[in-house]
């Protein structure tokens, strides 16, 4: 059987894979959710503006819909990012396979903040790139696989 095309993760592929929003909302805001249902919410609400985003998560999670709310939110995010990088030999791996294979990107994540190919130009190496945030739809959806 033949290579078609080669798809990737974002976070823990390309990356050192240290982001991890859900898990830091639970236990900043104390959710009786397990990370599975608050990723549905926090990665599979479509990102059209922050303010509308956050009032999506503030509702889908039952927070308290004051603004110190909305700034843990934009904190946790922010805190969470920073500290992800690509990997160094990505680009040097992704210029090398996209010579011979289509390659793809599925990626759960959150909003653009998350956008580390954007960040170091990495986007290019890519002819799919499907984020939760723009689809609504993260990998526990097998709908995804087939828009891919």
């Amino acid at each position: 059987m033949a290579i078609e095309a080669i798809v990737f993760d974002l976070f823990g592929t390309l990356t050192n894979g240290q982001v991890d929003p859900e898990t830091k909302i639970i236990n900043r805001f104390r959710l009786d959710y397990n990370r599975s249902e608050v990723a549905d919410i926090v990665c599979g609400t479509v990102f059209t503006d922050m303010d509308i985003y956050l009032q999506a998560l503030i509702d889908g999670l039952e927070l308290d819909d004051i603004q110190e709310t909305r700034d843990e939110l934009v904190k946790i995010f922010k805190n969470d990012v920073a500290g992800e990088r690509v990997r160094p030999e990505a680009n040097g791996e992704l210029e090398s396979l996209s010579a011979e294979y289509p390659l793809g990107l599925i990626s759960d994540i959150p909003n653009p903040m998350y956008d580390l190919l954007e960040e170091e130009g990495l986007k290019h190496f890519f002819e799919v790139i499907l984020y939760s945030y723009e689809s609504g739809l993260t990998k526990s959806d097998s709908m995804v696989f087939r828009q891919m």
